[in-house]
């Protein structure tokens, strides 16, 4: 009888071992999944919204993400001082490779 007793008490062990392995095991793959869904591309960069920003806050913020800046003059629009960004191409929230053009139209009226 007790060694039927230490026998039922080892397979009991045996089989938590066996359930809490294959749980940190599924833990494990989970957790690695996640990090590879959600980590950042690194040779690719999120288009900032730029519009409103001065033409060296934009430049600057563009050239810390490794882009490339080409800027357009805009002296049609009014309603904005002389250096503000008034548009840009590619929208924001655009994913775009590393030292891609990002191209934005500055007011300057001369």
């Amino acid at each position: 009888m007790i060694k039927k007793w230490l026998l039922s008490s080892f397979e009991i062990n045996l089989r938590f071992r066996r359930v809490y392995l294959l749980t940190t095991i599924g833990v494990i793959v989970i957790a690695i999944s996640i990090v590879f869904a959600y980590r950042e591309n690194p040779k690719k960069s999120n288009v900032p919204f730029l519009v409103g920003l001065s033409e060296q806050e934009a430049v600057t913020l563009l050239e810390n993400l490794n882009l490339r800046v080409n800027i357009k003059e805009d002296a049609n629009n009014y309603l904005v001082e002389n250096g503000i960004v008034t548009g840009q191409s590619p929208i924001e929230n655009t994913q775009i490779a590393k030292n891609e053009i990002v191209t934005i139209s500055v007011k300057n009226n001369k």
